[in-house]
């Protein structure tokens, strides 16, 4: 014991001595606060656990049933009149002619012999231009649809166009948009204003105004009137939803037929503000026959939804 004792007691004296004794009680108070400090910063000044939201189980509207495109690809955000038309299909930008495009083109300068199509001297290198890989085309496709839609007894099969009306033009339970590819071929829907809807289809938006069936799938459609009289119960079955190839031409002249009545029952569709929203992001997109949405943040109400 004295062996650990003693040399300590001549550190002691030595310090004493030498008048050192302050610097050693400051070392030996800053050995005791220093630990004291740092846990005491840790417990103070630890940030705060992130609070991380909890994932919501997948149900309508939590994922999009439609193919999802940047705006700037479709280029048919500003639509024309007052009650916007999300399927208009504006034409094609004719064709500039032959000598525009040769009336560009520079003349070779004066001795170039190898670009003005001359023999070269010998001994010059010859410029080549490698040739450029084909784009691959597209095959040019249509989707057609066939459905049974009835109220009491089931009719036959029908094939439907584009922005076809079901339930009456006036008060329409619904309105067919046209095909979309997702983990299959689906026939889209818009519910009718007064509407509601319930069985095997994928919703595309939250309230499932916007509705998705495959081949075989069958949905019960609601209209119920706003004026209190009896509710209107229809059903709707896709028979099949099929792609053709063919030629481009009769390729373009299908996808552009739609309903006669079509436009005018998806005008008067649109003056609902909840139909007008779920209807506002989707297109048609006439390059691919097929529908596409573009983002539209939530809360955002339809440019031409009528004022409260």
């Amino acid at each position: 014991m004295n062996t650990l004792i003693d040399p300590l007691k001549r550190i002691a004296r030595d310090l004493v001595d030498k008048k050192l004794w302050p610097v050693a009680v400051a070392l030996l108070a800053a050995l005791v606060a220093v630990p004291l400090l740092i846990g005491g910063s840790s417990a103070e000044e630890a940030p705060a656990p992130v609070a991380v939201a909890a994932t919501a189980p997948d149900g309508p509207g939590s994922k999009s049933l439609i193919t999802v495109v940047d705006q700037a690809v479709t280029g048919k955000d500003t639509r024309p009149g007052r009650v916007a038309d999300p399927f208009y299909d504006p034409p094609d930008p004719p064709e500039p002619p032959a000598a525009e495009t040769a009336a560009g083109s520079a003349a070779p300068a004066a001795g170039d012999a190898s670009k003005a199509g001359g023999t070269p001297s010998p001994g010059a290198p010859v410029e080549t231009t490698p040739a450029q890989p084909a784009e691959p085309v597209a095959a040019p496709v249509y989707y057609s649809t066939v459905v049974r839609w009835w109220e009491t007894e089931a009719g036959k099969p029908q094939p439907i166009r584009r922005l076809t009306p079901f339930g009456g033009l006036t008060d329409t339970a619904a309105l067919y948009l046209g095909v979309t590819k997702a983990d299959g071929n689906y026939a889209v829907f818009l519910l009718g204003p007064n509407a509601t809807s319930d069985g095997e289809a994928e919703c595309e938006d939250t309230e499932c105004r916007v509705f998705g069936l495959k081949s075989g799938q069958t949905q019960l459609v609601t209209v119920q009137p706003p004026d209190g009289s009896e509710a209107r119960q229809y059903n709707l079955e896709v028979v099949s939803v099929k792609s053709t190839t063919t030629s481009a031409a009769e390729a373009r002249t299908m996808r552009a037929r739609v309903h006669a009545d079509g436009r005018d029952v998806m005008r008067e569709m649109w003056n609902d503000a909840r139909t007008a929203q779920a209807l506002r992001p989707i297109q048609y997109d006439r390059d691919s026959g097929l529908l596409v949405k573009t983002a539209v943040a939530v809360g955002d109400a339809p440019a031409d939804a009528p004022a409260k």
